[in-house]
Formats: C-alpha cells, sequence, structure tokens
C-alpha cells in the first residue's frame, strides 16, 4: 500500500501573479505544496506543475466550484485524485451571508 508523503493545495483570488504563487513545506516525513492563483487556467497550469513534481493528491478551495474541479482534473488526465472543499449547508448560509455584504 502506497504512502501519502506528498500533498497539494490550490486556492482562488484575485491579485495574484497570472503564473500562481507555490510555498513548500517539509517536514521531513510529509511535504505540501500551496499554491495560490487568480485564474482557473492558472490553476491548470500549477496542477500540472504538482504533479510533475511528485504532489499525490491536489485539494482545492471550494472558489473553483464544479466547472474549475472538472478543468483541473483535465488539464492532469487524472494522473493523482483532485478533490475540493465543501462546506455544509449551515456554513454555507454563513458564507454567503458574508460574500452578500
Amino acid at each position: 500500500m502506497a504512502k501519502l508523503n506528498y500533498y497539494g493545495f490550490i486556492f482562488i483570488g484575485p491579485g495574484y501573479d497570472s503564473k500562481g504563487e507555490v510555498q513548500e513545506m517539509d517536514s521531513g516525513l510529509f511535504k505540501a505544496k500551496i499554491a495560490a492563483v487568480s485564474t482557473i487556467e492558472s490553476g491548470c497550469n500549477i496542477a500540472k506543475y504538482m504533479v510533475s513534481e511528485g504532489v499525490q493528491v491536489i485539494e482545492l478551495c471550494g472558489g473553483f466550484e464544479k466547472d474549475g474541479l472538472q478543468r483541473i482534473i483535465s488539464s492532469i488526465e487524472g494522473e493523482v485524485p483532485v478533490g475540493s472543499v465543501d462546506f455544509g449547508d449551515k456554513d454555507m448560509e454563513k458564507l454567503k451571508a458574508f460574500l452578500d455584504k
């Protein structure tokens, strides 16, 4: 059974470099690449980069929504599992209320 030891996380928000910004953390036992992008296209490019670096699983922030999730999966041709953050119903209501301010 393979051991997960290299994780990637990508979040999307306005104002980040068009190529994305990537940081890596390494405990010696577990590595994580964390990236910030401003577009889905940048997210696709970062995901390809992460896979080429050996990342075993990628998680996306909820801001990518379902379309962005599918585009990321397609861009890496399903080489590694890709998941996304999701809010429960109650917290989604809180988030929507906050964003509507």
